[in-house]
């Protein structure tokens, strides 16, 4: 190095720099090497060497990780990411790209992780075919510089006893440039080289990257289409069904209304476990970290499953112990989510008995079980229980029904959520699954996101008495469920109705609405439409507030829901719905409404 500072070459002094730093990071002299990399990187810079850059610049953000400085390592880190994607250099975005990786995981950034992992894949096989032509030259010109150095040696020794001392320096002289020249040519091959790899293997992986978005794409519209087809004539059956349950009817028919309701409300099960499952593979499902209450999600799981415990004869109980917080950061609905799979399966895989569901307190993790006295699991089929469409025994589908998949998104959300599920069990005495989770305390101000139960669901309606709401829907069996929902929980409720968008925007401009229901779906005019314009009528009109619009949609992909608030929806409502899923995000955006 001492020769090429001399000499003056700095991007040789640069490139040796970045070479001790790496060295004094192995050793753990941080302080040392970050003195090298920073030296390095003002080199580099000066001479616009962005491959340099990137490389001395994600090494940087390594050292500033091993030393705890982990917002200064992510921003380092992703510097060097970013100029590497902007070189192409394939090597320098998998390093990047898996410094990133480990300090992401360890400051408890799991999304931005798991990305930088799923980039780290995709170039390592790329790299795989360029790192062996690398090595091969690599090895040439080792061998070639070796002999070189080796014969320079014996003919300095020569001259060094016949020449004069101004000779001798002449000849240090015409050895460092010719090491120079060496190293130039060296650096030019090895740049050529993987230049031509790289745009070779970058137009590879474009074309591999364009195939796999229109494969996800034909797949996300064909699971968009499935959804809605399947979903509205369910909502119509599944809100028909609550209609006739709850009005006056004979008595011998129950048996077919409970009847059909079950089979309505299976079928919508199996659709959404189907939508949850390609969710996950797609890596789009999306795990919230909100203040909750445990303890209501359990009441509340045991509050929706109770009557199917009761009608079986079961007992349905659950214990909480003392020592767990009232307030824990996470996901409550997935945690709902898991919690009715695993107590479901017990109550429908049992004849006799109970279903238990404990929570307690171990270190820093929440341990669930839920505990059943059913017909239990044969050891050769536990470690697979948890597969996609497992089941334990071939007649299980047959006898119990289900399609199981329940086990195996309840097994992957509780991965996402860095906990670990599995199960104990002895064929003919019963079941225990186990689930644990991070223990995160909430802050002491929190505020619990509960679960809607029956005693803040009619909170809800009696706060919502008397609005007037704008139904607009095309399809007459979906317009006969809304109005007669919306006119059993909410009192004197008034409700007009249209069959398109067109309509939709004539009524808004010609009505005194608190609130619009618009579905997603119709002819002349769709909702998304619908709503822009309603929005455009305001913005127009100098309204200081604007009139919630809820889009009502058959389609539960994040594209769908996306779009609903990109053209000026405030909310949605499933179909099918429960009634919390109806009352709910109306009496959300009144209360939005009345505050502002």
């Amino acid at each position: 190095m001492k020769v090429f500072e001399e000499l003056g070459i700095k991007p040789a002094v640069a490139f040796i720099s970045t070479n001790l730093g790496k060295r004094y990071f192995e050793r753990g002299d941080y302080k040392i090497a970050l003195k090298y990399c920073n030296t390095s990187l003002e080199f580099f810079e000066e001479e616009g060497i962005k491959e340099g850059i990137a490389n001395v610049t994600s090494l940087i953000g390594s050292i500033y990780a091993a030393q705890g400085h982990y917002s200064k390592a992510i921003a380092y880190g992703k510097r060097g990411l970013a100029i590497s994607q902007e070189t192409g250099a394939l090597s320098s975005i998998g390093t990047a790209a898996q410094n990133l990786f480990s300090t992401y995981k360890t400051t408890g950034k799991y999304k931005e992780a798991l990305e930088m992992n799923e980039l780290y894949f995709q170039v390592r096989d790329s790299l795989e075919s360029e790192e062996n032509q690398k090595a091969a030259i690599q090895l040439q010109v080792q061998s070639d510089y070796e002999k070189q150095k080796a014969i320079d040696d014996l003919e300095n020794e020569k001259r060094v006893a016949i020449e004069t001392q101004k000779k001798e320096n002449q000849q240090k002289l015409s050895i460092a440039i010719g090491i120079g020249l060496l190293l130039i040519s060296f650096l030019a091959l090895v740049i050529f080289n993987r230049l031509k790899v790289t745009r070779q293997q970058k137009a590879i992986i474009e074309e591999q990257k364009k195939k796999v978005e229109q494969s996800e794409k034909y797949k996300e519209q064909f699971l968009a289409n499935m959804s809605h087809e399947i979903r509205t004539p369910m909502h119509a059956i599944s809100g028909m069904v609550k209609i006739l349950e709850r009005n006056e009817h004979p008595p011998s028919q129950d048996v077919f209304l409970h009847a059909m309701k079950t089979s309505s409300d299976n079928l919508v099960v199996i659709l959404n476990d189907v939508l949850d499952l390609s969710k996950i593979e797609a890596g789009k499902l999306d795990i919230e970290n909100i203040p909750m209450s445990p303890t209501s999600v359990i009441e509340n799981v045991t509050q929706i499953l109770k009557y199917k415990a009761e009608e079986k004869g079961l007992q349905l109980n659950y214990q909480v112990d003392d020592d767990v917080p009232s307030l824990i950061m996470g996901d409550p609905t997935r945690l709902n989510q898991i919690l009715i799979n695993l107590a479901g399966n017990a109550i429908k895989f049992t004849e006799k008995g109970n279903v238990n569901i404990l929570l307690q307190k171990e270190n820093d993790r929440l341990k669930f079980s839920v505990k059943d006295t059913g017909i239990g699991i044969s050891p050769n089929k536990v470690e697979s229980i948890f597969g996609a469409f497992e089941q334990a025994k071939d007649s299980i589908s047959r006898h119990y029904g289900g399609t199981g998949l329940g086990l195996s998104i309840s097994k992957q959300l509780v991965e996402l959520q860095q906990g670990k599920i599995w199960v104990e069990s002895e064929e003919d005495k019963g079941s225990t699954f186990f689930f644990e989770l991070p223990l995160i305390a909430a802050a002491t101000n929190a505020v619990s996101d509960n679960l809607i139960t029956e005693e803040r669901l009619q909170k809800m309606t009696d706060s919502l008495q008397g609005i007037r709401i704008l139904l607009a829907e095309d399809n007459a069996f979906n317009q006969m469920i809304a109005q007669d929902d919306l006119s059993y929980f909410i009192k004197n409720v008034k409700i007009d109705v249209v069959e398109n968008g067109v309509l939709a925007v004539a009524k808004f401009q010609q009505g005194n609405y608190d609130l619009i229901l618009m579905d997603v779906q119709m002819p002349e005019m769709n909702g998304f439409e619908a709503t822009e314009k309603i929005r455009v009528i305001e913005k127009s009109a100098g309204n200081k507030t604007r009139i919630p619009i809820i889009a009502m949609t058959a389609s539960l992909l994040k594209s769908e829901i996306d779009h609903c608030h990109e053209s000026g929806m405030d909310n949605y409502i499933p179909k099918p719905y429960q009634p919390e899923e109806l009352i709910g995000p109306i009496f959300s955006e009144m209360n939005k409404n009345q505050n502002k």
